[in-house]
């Protein structure tokens, strides 16, 4: 959407100030003040979610044909200081792997071209010191296909509908497994 700055961005009492005038139909006017982080109780500044330039973020893959559970789990763990790519199915997820290295693969099970299952043999044949990066996310543990792969594989698992603090629970559990 086309905008027009209206202010010079400022700071203002420890605030950072940006406005713009957006060209829509209707005029509408946004701002958006940024507030420094606050000391906590006892002196302590909050944790800093964001690592330091000079530190590797953790590179993850998240693998699911839904556009919009891919993009939520991947925005999710952005804003939290990960960096993340995303892929639509087992297939292209073995094209991204082998062109990069990833230190956790979050995978859907039931997707089309090549599920979650299929992946999982394909790395296990391919690269089988990846499975210990492999998560699944999914709903589809009902399915009697599915539950025999995950009872009989023991894979970790985060069943849909899952809330975001059970998602970073499970990724810092894994990274740190990875240590």
């Amino acid at each position: 959407m086309p905008f027009e700055r209206t202010s010079d961005d400022f700071r203002k009492e420890g605030e950072l100030e940006i406005a713009a005038t957006l060209y829509i139909p209707a005029w509408s006017r946004m701002a958006f003040a940024l507030k420094p982080p606050v000391q906590e109780e006892g002196g302590q500044w909050p944790v800093d979610h964001m690592p330091g330039a000079k530190k590797r973020r953790p590179f993850i893959l998240v693998v699911d044909d839904e556009p919009l559970v891919a993009g939520v789990i991947a925005d999710t763990l952005m804003l939290v200081g990960y960096e993340v790519e995303t892929a639509k199915n087992g297939r292209e997820a073995l094209e991204k792997i082998a062109a990069c290295a990833y230190d956790l693969i979050l995978s859907d099970l039931r997707m089309p071209e090549l599920d979650g299952v299929g992946l999982y043999h394909e790395l296990e044949r391919q690269q089988p010191s990846l499975l210990q990066r492999l998560a699944f996310v999914s709903g589809s543990t009902e399915v009697p296909e599915y539950a025999s792969f995950c009872e009989q594989t023991a894979v970790t698992l985060l069943g849909k509908p899952f809330g975001v603090a059970d998602l970073h629970r499970l990724v810092q559990r894994l990274l740190e497994g990875l240590r």
